[in-house]
């Protein structure tokens, strides 16, 4: 009997492997449900839960005059949509204005990196010899040149520094350098000839915080740009990318949030059955079916669960306008013809023969306008003594920040459930 992947939210799955397990005893592979396997999270639910935490994170409406914040781009871009509330109806406005931020603080990067004052003069930079070169030639300059930005963002994770830590004794103030293996534990330290024993805390200072400004806007670019890359990966139907993030996910729902985060646990469950327990086959067949494409036209794909919901509010806002007293007969009239009522308002709204009496907003005005503001700010600029006291507690390095070996636990831990789940279908084979 051929299996049926099944797809849902992070309650549908974990009520439905609940239910298989619950089964298990019984005689029949249709009472066992043994055909529906493997039941995965839905990606549009993971994308909202990262943005939710991303926001949540680096966003205080308070901090409107800390410089470099979200808040005060919030406040230059008028973005009056953007409060916060990501999955009370904001997810789109809060995307659009975190991709912007992002695209902005990318320019200024490339602007500090490379010598320029502004983004009208990276063109003048390009020496006349390579402007005069091979193709070959130009391509090496480019790749130097987008080198020095590049490992800004991705370049290996360093160890964190040395911390110093200021200890009082006999009326006098030690200054006391502990080793970067020695923070978070407690350990034994010589003052004049005596053995003094304290912790270490794990949130003491190094020298990487001393500038909060740069620290909080790297730290805003790197992880918004794996949320940037995961969209592109779904639009374009690259399925071993969006693997590769799932991966990297995993720690940065753990860092955003804690080793509680229920999405760091539905990517492991995700990874454990695509990549563990389905052949390559099933693999590809489970990972497809996660998008859809109503168009059929090459990067235009879309999260099939973003679609449902996408339909589900169209048949409700169509049913709302029957008023009141309407019966069940007519609302399962009008439910099916909802899509055909949705198809003639877009076609409706797509034709020129009628003025629209509100303009959008230019993206690349946006970007022009936030990227003055970012320039007098100048965050990429090393500058030490710049304090965020709002944002002192956020690593420029959130994936880095995350115990490596409490994550091993955690995967494994995590893994080992989602393999014990289906252990009694290949016990059944």
């Amino acid at each position: 009997m051929a299996s049926i992947p099944l797809g849902g939210d992070q309650l549908t799955r974990v009520t439905f492997d609940s239910a298989r397990v619950l089964r298990s005893g019984t005689h029949s592979r249709t009472e066992r449900f043994d055909q529906l396997s493997p039941v995965i999270e839905e990606l549009f639910h993971v994308q909202q839960d990262l943005l939710e935490k991303i926001i949540k994170t680096f966003y205080i409406p308070e901090t409107a005059r800390e410089e470099g914040s979200l808040a005060q781009y919030r406040a230059i871009l008028h973005r009056t949509n953007v409060n916060g509330q990501v999955k009370a109806n904001g997810y789109e406005s809060h995307k659009d204005f975190l991709i912007t931020v992002t695209r902005a603080l990318v320019i200024e990067l490339a602007c500090e990196r490379w010598g320029a004052d502004c983004k009208t003069d990276l063109g003048s930079l390009v020496p006349e010899e390579v402007k005069t070169s091979n193709t070959k030639g130009k391509k090496q300059w480019l790749q130097e040149q987008v080198t020095k930005v590049v490992d800004t963002l991705f370049c290996p994770y360093s160890a964190p520094k040395d911390a110093k830590i200021y200890l009082r004794r006999s009326g006098h103030l030690y200054c006391v350098t502990v080793p970067s293996k020695d923070v978070g534990k407690t350990i034994d330290l010589i003052i004049n000839g005596e053995a003094v024993r304290i912790r270490v805390p794990e949130d003491c200072k190094t020298d990487e915080a001393e500038d909060g400004v740069f620290s909080y806007s790297l730290g805003i670019v790197r992880v918004a740009m794996d949320f940037i890359m995961f969209n592109d990966a779904i639009k374009s139907g690259d399925i071993d990318m969006i693997t590769i993030l799932m991966k990297r996910f995993i720690p940065l729902f753990i860092g955003l949030s804690s080793y509680k985060s229920k999405y760091a646990i539905e990517c492991v469950n995700f990874l454990t059955k695509t990549e563990c327990l389905l052949s390559d086959f099933e693999s590809a067949r489970v990972k497809l079916g996660l998008l859809v494409n109503r168009k059929g036209r090459p990067g235009k794909n879309k999260l099939a669960d973003m679609e449902q919901e996408n339909n589900i509010r169209l048949v409700k806002h169509v049913i709302r306008g029957l008023g009141a007293g309407k019966s069940d007969k007519a609302m399962l009239r009008i439910s099916k013809a909802a899509p055909v009522i949705s198809a003639m308002v877009n076609g409706l709204e797509g034709s020129k023969t009628h003025k629209d009496r509100h303009s959008r907003k230019s993206i690349s005005e946006d970007i022009s306008r936030l990227g003055d503001a970012i320039r007098k700010i100048r965050p990429f600029n090393y500058q030490k003594g710049r304090q965020m006291n709002p944002f002192k507690k956020i690593s420029s390095n959130v994936i880095g920040a995350v115990n490596k070996d409490k994550l091993k636990d955690f995967i494994i831990r995590h893994s080992s459930r989602a393999v014990n789940k289906l252990a009694f279908d290949d016990n059944e084979d």
